[in-house]
């Protein structure tokens, strides 16, 4: 229903965007992204959706009254809405890979590494990170494949290098694309993960349940899950 609305209004590229956690940071306890650069990051996709009008814009908050709390992108904001092209959820547990079958691409931004772009790419969308906080030492395998091509720590070049591939998909295939590394995020891909950690905790629990201690317990779960999936997935 929603890629329909957006469809209706002519949109040819669907852009799903990804918020974190942002602040002020006017104590030293708990820094944050600071909500002036999330504000520039935002606010440069909403200028975008108002001016293209083929692109269509969803932007997935992290929780409500985010957006709203952003008084630098008010006015673009309302701005955004009037296109018709322009969608906002901040629904506390709606996943991101809701929108996997919807989007075109995604990009998304955290303080540290953005799980749900990690969560969209597993599901074969093209993603890009956009790293303000600089974890290139972190990431150092990341950045070793993926430095702009799926991880930016450029504003304006990660702006030029998508709004180049919205207007040409084939100038730049590799652009987003995870297809390649996306294993090492995700040994199975088979979205199987809830049932293989619900089999791990009954293993754990028919253990203590037989007054076995912590470190057998374990030492069977682990066997048991390494019989059926396999040793390799043992880390």
């Amino acid at each position: 229903l929603l890629k329909k609305k957006l469809l209706d209004q002519g949109v040819k590229f669907i852009l799903l965007v990804t918020d974190g956690s942002h602040s002020e940071n006017e104590t030293s306890t708990y820094q944050l992204f600071p909500s002036y650069q999330m504000s520039k990051f935002l606010g440069s996709f909403l200028n975008l959706v108002v001016k293209e009008k083929e692109l269509g814009l969803i932007i997935k908050s992290k929780k409500p009254g985010y957006l709203s709390s952003l008084g630098k992108i008010k006015n673009l904001l309302l701005e955004a809405k009037k296109t018709k092209r322009f969608y906002v959820f901040d629904d506390l547990g709606l996943e991101p890979k809701f929108f996997s079958k919807i989007v075109d691409f995604t990009i998304g931004t955290s303080v540290d590494f953005p799980s749900s772009v990690i969560q969209l790419a597993i599901y074969g969308s093209k993603c890009i990170i956009y790293d303000f906080s600089n974890f290139k030492i972190s990431e150092s395998s990341l950045y070793s494949w993926g430095e702009n091509k799926v991880i930016f720590n450029d504003l304006d070049l990660m702006l030029k290098k998508f709004k180049d591939f919205m207007k040409n998909k084939n100038l730049n295939i590799s652009l987003g694309d995870w297809s390649k590394k996306i294993y090492t995020y995700d040994m199975f891909c088979d979205n199987r993960g809830g049932e293989r950690i619900e089999e791990y905790i009954e293993s754990l629990k028919n253990g203590f349940d037989k007054g076995k201690s912590a470190e057998e317990c374990l030492n069977y779960a682990n066997k048991y899950y390494e019989n059926k999936w396999g040793k390799d997935k043992i880390l």
